[in-house]
């Protein structure tokens, strides 16, 4: 069913409100733009299922703003991320409470980000159709294909959410994924803050002035990003911004000489943007900073290279052992906070159960890993 006008969709989600959950999932797009572009919503409870199409002139998220803050309604979506970044950025709303399947699924054992087809197909036996998955979704009027392709997206989701959540009930795992969920309810997840972009990207500079200035671009760039609704690639390429950092132009020809920026750069007004941004952050390093680095948690010192490589080995081996996503268990920021003395997430609750205690003997020279040449594994265990 295909909801196109208001009256529809406040009876749909009046309905939809009297189950105790329903199953959420959108279609958007975002390849020329910075912010998702929103292209259809759909919705399933127990016995219905429809697509909301948000694009009609007189939407109003009223409705579905009351359902996916309705607290007796569980929302269930799987890899939410970008569903919830939707809803939070043009509906104003954190849909609460929350079940992201995908994130179950690395409670139960289907190892890291598992996709909706496999998830689907390992509990249904169903291999669903993605032919669909590239189809342009802005076009009206959508084809049967399209709106057959998007409901499957939450018809088969009710049979992943039944079967998942009595899996964790039945084996205690509900409290493993509840950090998890805090996390994708958490407003700041979708808030980007242009100061902090550069600390995504991995690109070989010297830490120091060039790694300042590049911080500076990258705030820039988000910027301009955000204001135009462009994507980061259409204001200005990642190697641009390297280039920059690491040889700042002093004059607009400058400019002309940089491998990554177009012919013409330098007559552009963003040509004398940088220059007075170069020149300005320039100074205030040599003068306020004389030292810019990456965060320590993005560190590893070299005498505890080790400790670092053994860690992520146990890591790997207790995942294996219980049938948890490395992932949901410690992070690679989770295992440089411990091997570095800093307070991390599995040194408490069920996560020092499973690894916690093991992580702290293996600090304290306390466990040794031994190799099974005939079995071609590895186990562990405590020292006499």
């Amino acid at each position: 069913m295909m909801i196109c006008n208001q009256k529809e969709l406040e009876a749909v989600c009046r309905r939809f409100a009297a189950h105790p959950f329903v199953t959420v999932d959108t279609e958007f797009v975002r390849e020329k733009s910075y912010y998702p572009r929103l292209c259809l919503i759909q919705l399933a409870s127990p016995d219905e299922a429809v697509c909301i199409d948000p694009t009609v002139s007189d939407f109003d998220w009223a409705p579905l703003r009351a359902l996916m803050q309705n607290e007796s309604v569980v929302k269930v979506f799987h890899a939410c991320r970008q569903d919830m970044e939707i809803f939070f950025l043009q509906a104003g709303v954190i849909p609460t409470p929350l079940f992201d399947t995908q994130v179950a699924a690395m409670a139960l054992g289907f190892g890291d980000s598992v996709g909706y087809q496999a998830v689907v197909k390992a509990v249904t036996g169903v291999s669903l159709d993605k032919s669909m998955r590239y189809t342009d979704w802005q076009k009206r009027p959508l084809s049967a294909q399209q709106v057959q392709y998007a409901l499957c997206d939450v018809t088969y989701l009710r049979d992943v959410y039944l079967c998942f959540k009595d899996k964790l009930a039945q084996t205690g795992r509900v409290a493993w994924i509840a950090d998890e969920m805090a996390v994708l309810q958490n407003p700041k997840t979708y808030q980007t803050n242009p100061e902090t972009v550069w600390m995504r990207f991995k690109m070989p500079l010297n830490e120091g002035l060039q790694l300042y200035l590049f911080s500076k671009l990258c705030a820039w760039r988000e910027k301009k990003a955000q204001a135009s609704d462009k994507p980061r690639r259409h204001i200005m390429k990642d190697e641009a911004l390297q280039e920059l950092a690491i040889t700042p132009p002093t004059k607009a020809d400058d400019f002309e000489h940089m491998r990554h920026l177009s012919q013409g750069f330098s007559k552009t007004a963003w040509a004398e943007e940088l220059l007075d941004l170069l020149t300005r952050e320039t100074a205030v390093f040599e003068t306020q900073m004389k030292k810019f680095t990456y965060p320590e948690t993005h560190h590893v010192p070299i005498k505890k290279k080790t400790l670092h490589d053994l860690m992520h080995l146990l890591v790997d081996l207790v995942c294996e052992k219980n049938k948890v996503a490395p992932k949901l268990l410690a992070s690679s920021a989770d295992v440089t906070d411990f091997v570095c003395d800093r307070p991390c997430r599995f040194l408490e609750g069920w996560r020092y159960e499973l690894l916690g205690h093991l992580a702290q003997d293996l600090k304290a020279g306390k466990l040794n890993f031994t190799y099974n040449p005939a079995k071609d594994t590895v186990d562990f265990g405590e020292l006499e």
